[in-house]
């Protein structure tokens, strides 16, 4: 809204003036002297000031003078008012102040309203050509930015007719701007999506104030773009709304992402996994497979070796004992691989569905399983409260006595081995350990003790096949867990395992930790 300085020393005809004026569609701000007038000026912008001539302090005049010499109000319209000063000397002192026009009380108030109206247009359209001035510098600002951007950017009506575009645009659409201006966005871009986010009507549509809800944006979506060269390159959309200073829309603007390079790299990914998935099935399947269908053989070899052995143990010669030892050990070995890898396949081959375990009873199942071992070398076993997990119980068994005989086994020369068992809730994972006062384990060694047939210490040292951790691996991995260890060598390992409260497709939640 246009504004109006009044400034005059007397409230009586400031009152006058205000009533005057009050049809004008203008702000009317008063000053009673000369400073006020001059702080006010700080604060707004007029199109016209109205100035009392005779003022105490600082004239009309002086006040004048002191305006012009301002570039802030160096081009402000005044308009002199005097009741005391009618003569020519005073009119023109007027004018060389740096006034438009001097009347003289009294004075016909149409003739001071059609003056005014006359300057409260002319600043109107000055402040349209401030306006335009600015708009097109912000748009070439805009437009040398949007061309410096690789991701291409169209910016159209609410409507979505095109009106600028920057080089990626021309590059994407192998068309100039010339023939992409003007026409609707769809035209090049064909996708539903897009369609109905054009057609939704926001032309008009006011957000300032909280008038109505701000129109929703563009999310992103996926396009198809064919190429000259028969080539495609795939682009992630996505749309926003450009308001004015009202908070209307004005305009859209739409961004588009090169994503193709990255859809290649996934689609390889992809095509990795699946590979790797069906090698793994294939794999698992030749493992069953062999290591089952090799058992018959070989427990028909171990059997006669072991006959050899008793019927002819001490007959033959030293050497003949020794061979036949060496066979039969040999074959208890063998026996023992195709046991372990026959264990090892069956983690993913042999699937039981997951159901509510209670993790107390199966260490209970665990800690019988290896009490001999555990008596016999005075170990000292303890526990936490565990809770009730989603999983195969099964496996479960498997993964806790795994992992309560790797501490006995690997225990630190004739000192007693002390294992705890525990498990606290973290987020939405149960986070299980075993710890032990073992030997332990080398920090360069921890990845490689999960892997198959891997072991850190000859046969004649410690018994043992390497199967035992890279079965408790494909456990832990099979209920999309992780285990991991940490170890101080010659103080002991502590295994940790962790499984989430849900599993994928079902309900059910791990429960709170059983009392005990």
């Amino acid at each position: 809204m246009n504004k109006i300085l009044i400034v005059d020393d007397k409230a009586e005809n400031i009152y006058t003036l205000r009533q005057l004026l009050q049809g004008i569609n203008a702000e009317i701000v008063s000053a009673g002297n000369g400073n006020d007038a001059l702080i006010a000026t700080l604060n707004h912008d007029f199109a016209v000031a109205l100035l009392d001539v005779q003022m105490p302090g600082m004239s009309g005049y002086e006040l004048a003078e002191l305006l012009r010499g301002s570039k802030a109000t160096a081009n402000l319209p005044i308009i002199f008012l005097s009741a005391v000063y009618s003569d020519d000397y005073h009119v023109f002192k007027g004018y060389e102040a740096g006034g438009v026009d001097f009347l003289v009380k009294p004075f016909d108030p149409k003739i001071l309203i059609n003056k005014i109206n006359i300057f409260l247009q002319l600043d109107k359209q000055r402040q349209e050509l401030l306006q335009a001035i600015e708009l097109e510098r912000s748009r070439n600002y805009l437009e040398s930015i949007l061309m410096a951007v690789n991701d291409a950017i169209i910016v159209t009506t609410p409507d979505g007719i095109i009106e600028t575009v920057n080089r990626a645009v021309i590059d994407l659409l192998e068309q100039p701007p010339s023939v992409l201006v003007g026409t609707p966005v769809t035209h090049w871009l064909p996708d539903n999506a897009l369609q109905e986010w054009i057609a939704h009507p926001v032309s008009g549509t006011a957000v300032a104030n909280n008038q109505t809800a701000a129109p929703a944006p563009l999310a992103h979506i996926e396009l198809c773009m064919p190429q000259s060269d028969n080539s495609h390159l795939v682009m992630l959309l996505s749309g926003s709304f450009l308001h004015d200073k009202a908070g209307v829309v004005s305009g859209r603007v739409l961004a588009a992402i090169d994503i193709t390079a990255h859809k290649e790299r996934e689609a390889l990914i992809q095509q990795q996994a699946t590979e790797l998935s069906r090698s793994n099935t294939e794999l698992s399947r030749f493992a069953y497979v062999a290591s089952h269908d090799l058992q018959e053989p070989l427990r028909m070899i171990t059997s006669y070796v072991q006959l050899l052995a008793h019927r002819y143990q001490g007959q033959l010669d030293e050497k003949a004992d020794q061979y036949i030892h060496f066979a039969v050990d040999g074959a208890q070995r063998m026996k023992g691989l195709l046991d372990g890898l026959l264990s090892y396949s069956r983690v993913n081959t042999q699937l039981t569905p997951f159901a509510p375990t209670n993790m107390e009873q199966v260490l209970a199942k665990a800690l019988a399983n290896v009490s001999l071992l555990a008596e016999q070398t005075g170990a000292q076993i303890t526990h936490d409260a565990l809770p009730t997990i989603l999983a195969d119980s099964t496996q479960m068994l498997q993964l806790l006595q795994n992992l309560l005989a790797n501490a006995l086994k690997y225990r630190a020369g004739e000192r007693p081995p002390l294992i705890h068992v525990s498990a606290m809730l973290e987020g939405n994972r149960w986070q299980f350990s075993v710890k032990d006062n073992g030997i332990g384990i080398p920090k360069e060694q921890f990845e490689r003790i999960f892997l198959i047939f891997q072991r850190l210490h000859t046969r004649e040292e410690i018994e043992g096949l390497g199967l035992g951790l890279a079965i408790c691996q494909r456990i832990v991995e099979r209920h999309n867990g992780r285990i991991a260890v940490e170890s101080i060598v010659g103080q002991g390992s502590t295994f940790t395992f962790s499984l989430p409260t849900t599993q994928p497709g079902s309900s059910l939640n791990a429960a709170e930790p059983d009392e005990h």
